[in-house]
């Protein structure tokens, strides 16, 4: 489940900005000099390609579902920490 995920952000991330895991099932997507408006953008195609992704048994092929994520976003500022915008990320949850 991790795996598809962490694809899934690489595909849509992949040339506008830097994907990394932030521990646990938790990860946080940089994408530098975009506004609000477009990174909510980005967030909702990572969330639809997630969505119709499959997740498959690998040793048995078996379909096991699909899965679903939520995503907030936020717009780092002059002057903000880093932990402050993530717990504003974390909040739009």
């Amino acid at each position: 489940m991790l795996r598809l995920g962490a694809s899934c952000l690489s595909e849509n991330v992949k040339g506008r900005g830097t994907a990394s895991r932030d521990g646990g099932e938790e990860f946080d997507v940089l994408l530098r000099g975009t506004g609000l408006e477009a990174a909510t953008r980005v967030a909702d195609q990572i969330r639809q390609t997630v969505e119709t992704k499959k997740l498959v048994k690998k040793c048995t092929g078996d379909v096991l579902g699909t899965i679903t994520i939520s995503i907030g976003v936020a717009e780092f500022g002059a002057g903000k920490a880093v932990e402050a915008v993530i717990s504003r990320a974390d909040a739009c949850l």
